[in-house]
């Protein structure tokens, strides 16, 4: 599938750079909880960066994805911005180097810096100032400040998809942003209830059954999403995966129901696979013992919910199997879909 927790959890091909206000919230909330990645060791303490950040007038834009950083660019060539995302990789040569940043959708930036910035560990979650410079050849970025970020991606995702709605001067991104939002119409995003959302989906995915059948469905979703600190959309993501919420459903090989459990999962947890309620409980539960195993990598854990542990173990990841990749971006395209995102096309 390509894409880690976090990248799941917030990627998207988010246009338009929006007005300040609309990314207001994002600085409002730096120091809350919920991130997805490792926070890595801060370059600088908290309050020297929150002090330079203060210190700089006008005050940086925050960017959190791609087109919203060409856009600030095009409108600022030279103003300092915050990006927002995860750290790719470091590029180290002598007293230079280079950060490779991730942003929301997938953009990576090429940060240039001195001195030693070993401290910025790969996959760490960072917000960063930085100071555009034109070059013949293209913008080049040189970092002023780096920190570790714990910003919840919820935030971030919200506040890429609110500036959305504010579309640039430029014709060409006008008319992607209303592709844009035209794509993700279907479903809201994930700052609206997760149980009205989720009964939404269900719907859609089956319309055959009953509303108290979606309730019931939905209820169990929320309920032990909570109970195993699972994403809830990714639950139904999963489900939609299995059997597109159809309680009765049997594949070839024997699964059985929402979760398609083979006979001895069920036997051995001792429920009716038929059961919703039940069959739920068990599929997240075994969701939760996969994330744990493999330490919230989504990949490995949705890999071996699909192929078994022993495969993922086997291959040290994502088995080759085309069954199981194609189940991964099943997953994926749901994922996005629940949280109101474009997912990126799958390579040929």
């Amino acid at each position: 599938m390509g894409y880690n927790a976090c990248v799941m959890a917030g990627a998207g091909n988010c246009i338009g750079l929006g007005r300040t206000w609309v990314l207001a919230a994002v600085s409002a909330a730096l120091l809350c909880s919920g991130a997805c990645f490792p926070t890595m060791g801060v370059a600088s303490p908290e309050a020297e960066y929150e002090r330079g950040l203060s210190e700089l007038k006008p005050r940086p834009r925050d960017v959190v994805s791609g087109s919203q950083l060409e856009q600030a660019l095009r409108a600022e060539p030279g103003r300092v911005v915050q990006l927002f995302g995860v750290v790719e990789g470091l590029l180290a040569r002598e007293e230079r180097g280079t950060i490779l940043l991730r942003l929301l959708d997938k953009k990576t930036v090429h940060i240039e810096y001195a001195g030693d910035r070993s401290e910025a560990h790969r996959k760490a979650r960072v917000r960063c100032l930085v100071k555009p410079v034109e070059s013949a050849a293209r913008t080049r970025f040189e970092l002023i400040d780096i920190t570790g970020d714990s910003t919840p991606l919820d935030l971030l995702q919200n506040a890429a998809l609110a500036a959305l709605k504010f579309p640039p001067k430029d014709p060409e991104e006008i008319a992607r942003s209303a592709a844009e939002l035209r794509r993700t119409a279907p479903m809201p995003t994930r700052g609206g209830d997760p149980l009205a959302l989720i009964k939404g989906a269900i719907k859609q995915l089956n319309p055959r059954l009953s509303a108290s059948e979606v309730d019931t469905m939905a209820e169990s979703i929320v309920k032990y999403s909570t109970e195993y600190e699972v994403d809830p959309y990714l639950v139904v993501a999963v489900i939609a995966a299995e059997s597109r919420f159809n309680p009765r459903a049997r594949s070839y090989k024997g699964a059985m129901g929402l979760g398609q459990l083979m006979p001895a999962t069920a036997a051995a947890h001792g429920v009716d696979a038929y059961d919703p309620v039940a069959n739920l409980e068990v599929a997240i539960r075994i969701l939760r013992r996969n994330l744990d195993k493999y330490n919230e990598d989504w990949y490995k854990a949705l890999a071996a919910y699909n192929a078994g542990s022993g495969a993922v173990d086997r291959y040290n990841g994502v088995p080759p199997y085309r069954e199981t990749r194609n189940y991964l971006w099943a997953i994926y395209d749901y994922w996005c879909w629940l949280n109101g995102i474009t997912p990126e096309p799958r390579p040929r």
